[in-house]
This record gives C-alpha cells, structure tokens and sequence, in this order.
C-alpha cells in the first residue's frame, strides 16, 4: 500500500508500514511507435491483468463504451485471446502485451480489473482509474480506489456498455480524479518500497539483532 490508499487506521497504525511498490528503479519504457493517439481526444488504456486477459465479452463491452464516450482506446489481453477474438474487439488498438508504464504515462483513464500492482502503477503516473474487479483482492483494491478519490468502481451487476460509458464519461470530465491520481504521483519519489520494508524490520528487531550480529 501507499500512504493515503488504504482505509484508516487506528490510531497507532495496527502497526503497518505503508511502503509503496517494492519494484523500483525499473528501466524506461519506449511507447510503441505503431500506436499514435490523437491528442485531441481522450486517450484510455484497458486491461484486466494477465490472467483475465480471456473475457472477450466483457473487453467488447468496455471497448465499445469508451468509443461510445468519444475516447480513443488501447486494450491489452495478455496474450488470452485468439487473434481472430482479438480482431472481433472494438478497440483502436488491440495488443497482446504493451509497456504498461510508457502507455500510462500517455493515459488519461485506465480501466482496470484493479489489480494491486496496476492499481499503484496507475497512483505513480497520477492516472485516474475505472475499476472492474472480477476476483482475489480485486474487489478490495476498486473500494480504496473508490475511497481515496482516485477513480470509480462498478460492481457486477453494473457492467451494461450504457453505465461503463456514463463512469467513463465522468471521470473525463470531472477534474478532481485526476487531480487526486496526480497527488499520489507527486509523493511517489517518497515511497520507500522494499528497501523501507528492510528498515522497518531493522528497527523492531533493534538490540536484539545487534546482540545476535
């Protein structure tokens, strides 16, 4: 977790450390050459990680709302989908696999499974969010989205193209999803990750590790 992304706490923290992504320092990613939005429209990244990559009506679905929203739209299945299943996806560009951080940093919504990792990386590029959970942790990670003011989740039973393409259209034109996703990016520098998790460690087991040494 980041500061700010989770539910309070009690008063003394429950006694966790809030570290931030434990992958840092990665190496910069070029944007693909072949995808060239226009930026006069809004452009949005759909993906639902690499292992619901396979739901085809669900991606057609949101495909189709965001085009409906006046969006251009690059979707990435994770290599789950035939490409001829691909090819059947109303999307401007349909791609097995992208470099997620160079597309972020191009991203004005990421619809999203709201997996933990793609949840922070969007937080990082100051990305707001369109949450769709399907399983694990999903559903909790889209209700800290929802809570912290980074983005809008939409339950089940809410995933008709009609009312995808009503968040979509609201989280474009409301500026204060953005404004939060980009409060959170403007403290990422200051997440201290794993080697903050070394830290912590180091200092509750204190003498006693100094004792052992």
């Amino acid at each position: 977790m980041v500061p700010g992304f989770d539910y309070p706490r009690p008063a003394n923290g429950a006694h966790i450390a809030q570290l931030g992504p434990f992958r840092r320092g990665q190496v910069a990613q070029d944007f693909p050459p072949d995808i060239q939005p226009d930026a006069g429209r809004p452009f949005i990244y759909v993906s639902l990680g690499t292992l619901q990559g396979h739901r085809l009506g669900l991606l057609s679905r949101i495909a189709q709302a965001c085009r409906h929203a006046g969006a251009q739209v690059l979707l990435s299945h994770a290599g789950c989908l035939t490409e001829d299943q691909a090819r059947a996806i109303p999307a401007d560009w349909v791609r097995p696999f992208v470099p997620q951080q160079a597309v972020l940093e191009r991203a004005d919504l990421c619809v999203t499974h709201a997996g933990l990792n793609t949840a922070l990386e969007c937080l990082a590029a100051g990305v707001p969010m369109l949450a769709v959970p399907l399983t694990h942790d999903q559903p909790g990670v889209a209700a800290r989205i929802a809570h912290c003011g980074a983005g809008l989740r939409l339950q089940p039973w809410q995933r008709s193209r009609a009312r995808v393409a009503e968040a979509v259209r609201t989280l474009l034109a409301d500026p204060r999803f953005r404004a939060t996703a980009r409060s959170f990016a403007a403290q990422a520098d200051g997440w201290r990750g794993a080697a903050g998790a070394v830290d912590e460690i180091e200092a509750f087991l204190g003498p006693r590790t100094r004792a052992t040494g």
